[in-house]
């Protein structure tokens, strides 16, 4: 077992170990990968793994070998089954049924320092990447990315229930609303509470979100529009996310669905003409 491993993102040799194998499984491996060098719980992260053709019902036989605080380490192992059972699933649709034993040929290698040198704490086979980050915001930053993960995949009622034990965590640690906002809006207008959304937008305060932050609450705050059939404050609110990021705008699919659809619906002249511009500015015209 190594004692010293580096953090080099840059050469895990990730496509190359997917390419002869399972090529589509390349964004769920870049996915674990980039959790766990995002981490400031990991200290130190290596990638080893078989180049042998043949394995297609495994996942290259990946083993991802990491460094982790101690501290750390019962939350990270708890929250890897939960975490993937609805990442894998968005990452990689009908994983479950094409991949053996859980994900089979990916494994997680958990060293921990001791005594100066990195030595073995755990080495299981796992269906999942956890949400590695600090111990401080761990439950909060996994329910949310849960629950939105939960939204795409059209899982109502898990991604409420995330959603609200998210919510529960936010009373304790107030800064985190800020991360977890747009999703309530969100997650209110999946499940057709649009008016309970309006009002989440409208008094939503994003004075600390960056641009890119904005504009998604904002996106989320005009679909609660849309489904109100207030086309018109809709297309105002997408603009306002416009000016805010309007590569963030450009970029995210349920704009653009907004700017495409909400013209036709539009009862007058000036809020169609102020959507196709919108549309225009999106990359869409």
């Amino acid at each position: 077992m190594p004692t010293a491993l580096s953090l080099a993102p840059a050469e895990l040799r990730l496509a190359e170990l997917t390419e002869t194998n399972r090529p589509t499984q390349l964004p769920l491996l870049t996915r674990i990968a980039g959790l766990l060098s995002a981490s400031t719980a990991v200290t130190h992260l290596i990638v080893r793994g078989s180049l042998a053709s043949g394995t297609a019902d495994r996942l290259s036989d990946v083993d991802f070998v990491v460094g982790i605080h101690d501290r750390d380490l019962p939350a990270f192992a708890l929250a890897l089954n939960d975490l993937m059972t609805v990442a894998g699933g968005a990452l990689l649709p009908g994983w479950r049924d094409t991949i053996v034993a859980d994900l089979g040929g990916i494994g997680f290698v958990f060293l921990v320092q001791h005594e100066g040198k990195l030595r073995a704490a755990i080495s299981r086979k796992t269906p999942a990447p956890a949400l590695l980050i600090d111990d401080t915001s761990l439950a909060i930053r996994t329910l949310t990315v849960m629950a939105r993960q939960a939204v795409d995949l059209g899982r109502g009622r898990d991604a409420v229930r995330f959603a609200r034990q998210g919510r529960q965590q936010t009373r304790v640690r107030v800064p985190a609303v800020r991360g977890v906002g747009d999703l309530r809006i969100a997650l209110a207008v999946e499940c057709g509470e649009v008016d309970e959304a309006a009002e989440r937008a409208r008094t939503a305060d994003t004075a600390m979100l960056d641009a890119a932050g904005r504009a998604r609450m904002l996106v989320a705050a005009a679909a609660a529009e849309a489904r109100r059939q207030a086309v018109g404050r809709a297309a105002a609110v997408l603009r306002e996310a416009e000016e805010a990021a309007p590569l963030r705008l450009r970029l995210d699919p349920f704009a653009r669905e907004l700017l495409i659809v909400l013209p036709t619906r539009a009862g007058d002249a000036a809020t169609a003409a102020l959507l196709r511009g919108g549309g225009r500015t999106g990359g869409l015209g």
